[in-house]
């Protein structure tokens, strides 16, 4: 009889651990957008085009 392998143990779990991870980080920058601060963001590209 042949042992099945579960595969939280045996390799899978980094993936689903990756995964949790990606979608934790996702959500947390989705949160953030609503306080970036865009029209400094916008000020500091145009400053940089300018010099270019």
């Amino acid at each position: 009889m042949e042992k099945q392998q579960n595969p939280l143990i045996y390799g899978s779990m980094r993936t689903y651990v990756d995964e949790d991870m990606k979608q934790s980080i996702i959500l947390n920058l989705l949160e953030m957008i609503p306080d970036f601060p865009l029209e400094e963001a916008e000020r500091i590209a145009e400053m940089e085009n300018a010099d270019n």
